[in-house]
């Protein structure tokens, strides 16, 4: 190594690489929004797994579901694992698709479209989540692979706070960013500050967009 004036050090070290074993599950680059005519594809990351084939699950949730496992995939919170699986398998959750994957021979990278193993008709505008069906198979790894929340949509919702404490919000096309008038807005809360009241209640409706796709309200 050189240092900025010039001078070199050097080193010598011995070490032995090893292999653990990993297993993860990945939606396309990491997406996490998709228009509803996009091709949604996944892959499944496998490294010396005891298992040639492995089950996954996709579920359409309801907000409060997809807020709660949102939070626990953006904070990387294994030890919510449960928590998310509970979810997916209790009433927050609907028209779940299972399918099994068979693991490409000598890769660690298996790819697969939605098209080629769920009912792409149920596949609606929504809320959902993907994952391995079942838990017990990740608990076996030192870093456990995340349930994936996803939306499908055609439209999404855009804001601003202005200096005058005044919110606008916006619902756009996600393909050419036109904006929609006439278009009911519901807002949804997580208090998580015992002490700090709401200031609008869990799934209030504030309203609809004007005629220039804007709704305003005090924030």
């Amino acid at each position: 190594m050189e240092d900025i004036y010039g001078r070199h050090v050097s080193a010598n070290f011995a070490f032995t690489p090893s292999s653990e074993p990993f297993l993860d599950l990945q939606l396309k680059n990491h997406q996490t929004n998709f228009y509803s005519s996009d091709e949604i594809s996944g892959k499944i990351f496998a490294i010396s797994t005891s298992e040639d084939e492995y089950e996954i699950k996709i579920c359409r949730l309801d907000v409060e579901a997809f807020s709660q496992i949102s939070k626990i995939y953006a904070n990387r919170d294994e030890e919510k694992i449960a928590q998310a699986y509970n979810l997916m398998n209790s009433e927050h959750a609907s028209n779940c698709q299972k399918a099994t994957i068979p693991l490409t021979e000598g890769s660690m990278l298996t790819e697969f479209a939605f098209s080629d193993i769920f009912d792409k008709n149920l596949l609606n505008p929504g809320l959902y989540v993907l994952a391995f069906r079942n838990q017990d198979e990740i608990s076996k790894f030192s870093k456990m692979s995340l349930p994936k929340p996803f939306v499908i949509s055609q439209n999404e919702i855009v804001g601003q706070v202005l200096s005058n404490g005044v919110a606008e919000l916006r619902v756009l096309d996600s393909q050419n960013l036109k904006t929609f008038s006439n278009q009911e807005i519901e807002i949804f809360t997580i208090n998580t500050d015992e002490n700090n009241s709401k200031k609008y209640a869990t799934g209030s409706i504030i309203g609809k967009t004007n005629e220039q796709g804007i709704l305003s309200f005090d924030a």
